[in-house]
């Protein structure tokens, strides 16, 4: 058997693992690309949840009275054949000849399956808050977090533990050797194909620059220094933002006003 058909064979193994891993990371967030792993980690995790899925599935479909799985057929495949013999004749080939449907049919199952459970389980833990408190279910980065207004909801941030009802955002940008400062309440935020964050989606935004400064002694009073921007949204570059201040934005329904934390 040539190096290209077992490479292709790990390739099929492991598409359950793939997509358990692809729906665990994007059913329960709003956003793609939510952080940063290497391609080593990320076949590492999906050989290793594609094992445990073809273990759960391989006994399912002996207890169904489905199809019994030949492991040893499996590692002689990847193996490629007892000292290289794949010719026609050798059982292994006969097996795969003799039962494609099969074959066919277990992955066509295994596959959705796996989808299904990883959506599944990624709800869980975020209907229940475990992503919160255990650092290794977290999707992503911590800073994803902060964006969706979810970081006060962490252990370590007791403030206010609960969800903000909106995220007050302030960048400071510099284009065409002159710095603004944007202010408005964060819509969306979008990453690169890359997994670094991209731009980011304004409303009610206001700008001003950043050199009219306040001073110390001036009152808090910050709306004569903004101008409002026209428009419903804002969209800005963050390869022109160098920093960002947020603010939760958290609404009380006993009578007061939205309130800036």
């Amino acid at each position: 058997m040539n190096l290209p058909f077992q490479a292709f064979l790990i390739f099929v193994l492991a598409l359950p693992g793939i997509a358990f891993r692809y729906t665990y990371t994007q059913a329960a967030m709003r956003r793609p690309r939510v952080g940063l792993r290497s391609v080593a980690e990320e076949t590492a995790s999906s050989v290793v949840f594609a094992a445990l899925l073809h273990a759960i599935w391989a006994v399912l479909t002996r207890w169904v009275g489905w199809a019994r799985i030949d492991l040893e057929s499996v590692v002689i495949l990847l193996l490629g054949g007892p000292e290289g013999d794949m010719s026609r004749g050798n059982p292994v080939v006969l097996s795969l000849a003799d039962h494609p449907q099969e074959i066919l049919s277990y992955f066509a199952t295994l596959i959705p399956f796996a989808a299904a459970l990883g959506t599944a389980i990624s709800k869980g833990i975020r209907y229940l808050n475990l992503d919160k408190r255990l650092w290794f279910l977290r999707v992503g980065d911590e800073f994803h977090y902060v964006l969706l207004g979810e970081y006060q909801e962490f252990p370590r941030a007791r403030r206010t533990p609960r969800r903000a009802d909106g995220v007050w955002v302030a960048a400071a940008t510099e284009a065409g050797g002159e710095a603004f400062l944007y202010q408005g309440l964060l819509e969306e935020f979008y990453y690169d194909s890359a997994g670094h964050l991209d731009r980011i989606v304004l409303s009610e935004t206001s700008r001003r620059h950043l050199a009219d400064d306040r001073k110390p002694s001036d009152a808090r009073d910050e709306d004569a220094r903004f101008y409002t921007i026209e428009g419903d949204y804002v969209v800005i570059p963050m390869s022109e933002v160098k920093n960002l201040n947020i603010r939760y934005v958290f609404v009380e329904f006993e009578g007061q006003a939205a309130e800036l934390s």
